[in-house]
Formats: structure tokens, sequence, C-alpha cells
């Protein structure tokens, strides 16, 4: 006998625009696959367009149920971003993402921090191709043990680079 709601996941959100500014919000949850607990996120966040440039900081907190997560109690992520469009085809971008993790022990707490700098080429209305480097540096639990992007683990001060196309369908 299963549960109809265990590995469920509901959403909502919206985005109000006026002149330069919109801003944004949502809110989400996570149930797990035994639905003995769940994840909540909410998230806030503000663009503001200035001539070529757009200005963009949003605010992340994510909460976990023990069932969850035995060692981490809530991450909260700020972020900064600046993008300025140098011609209708080349943009470049920076931004920079702070996380903290707050544990429900020592072992759960810990610090990342992203700095991404990239260039972006419309090769057509819904092409476009990348290039970027970003940098982060990890303090406490994210530096323990490693911290795994798509099963590749790094340590603090790991720097990569990136290219690519996208394509929007």
């Amino acid at each position: 006998v299963g549960s109809s709601s265990a590995g469920t996941r509901f959403g909502i959100g919206a985005d109000f625009a006026t002149g330069p500014v919109t801003v944004a919000g949502a809110y989400s949850t996570i149930k797990n696959a035994a639905n003995t607990g769940s994840e909540k996120a909410t998230l806030i966040g503000a663009a503001y367009k200035m001539d070529a440039f757009t200005f963009r900081g949003a605010w992340q907190q994510r909460a976990f149920d023990t069932a969850v997560s035995a060692t981490v109690d809530k991450s909260r992520m700020f972020s900064l971003g600046v993008q300025y469009n140098f011609s209708s085809r080349v943009s470049g971008r920076i931004g920079y993402y702070d996380i903290k993790d707050t544990g429900r022990v020592a072992a759960g707490d810990g610090k990342k921090k992203d700095t991404i700098l990239g260039v972006d080429y419309s090769l057509s209305k819904r092409t476009t191709a990348y290039a970027e480097i970003d940098h982060h540096a990890l303090d406490g639990s994210y530096n323990a043990a490693g911290y795994s992007i798509q099963g590749h683990t790094s340590f603090d001060g790991t720097t990569g680079v990136g290219v690519g196309i996208v394509h929007k369908f």
C-alpha cells in the first residue's frame, strides 16, 4: 500500500513587472519518497533595468524536516547580479551567490560562496552561445567531505570553465 502524496511537489509563483522593475516570488514543497518529511522553499527576487544594465537580487530559504535531512535544518541563499548588453547580440554578466546552511548539529553548518562571470552571444531569436567561468569558496560542511556537483567532488577554491549553446523551444 503506497501513498499518493509520496514524492510529490507543489509550487506556486508569481511576478509583477512595471516599467524597469520586476518583482517575483515563489513557494514550493517537496515530499520525500517515503512521505515521512518534506522540504519547503521560499524565494523572493527583484530586477531593475537601467539603459543597457539589468541589476538583480534574490533571497531564498529552504527548510528541511528531519526525515529529509538529519544534519541540515535550513539553507539560506542571497544573490546579486548584473548584466550589461554590449550590443543587441552580446551581453556580459556577473553574479554572486552566498549560501549558508544551519545544521541541527554542528556537522550540518556550512557556507558556500559562488562567483560567476559570463558572456552570451545571441545566434538567433531562440539560440544563444555562452562562455563562463565560475569560482566557489567552501567552508564547514560544504568543504568537510567535498561538495558534489553531478557526481564530481570538489573542495574549497575550485574554478570551472563552461561553454555551451542554449536553445529555447
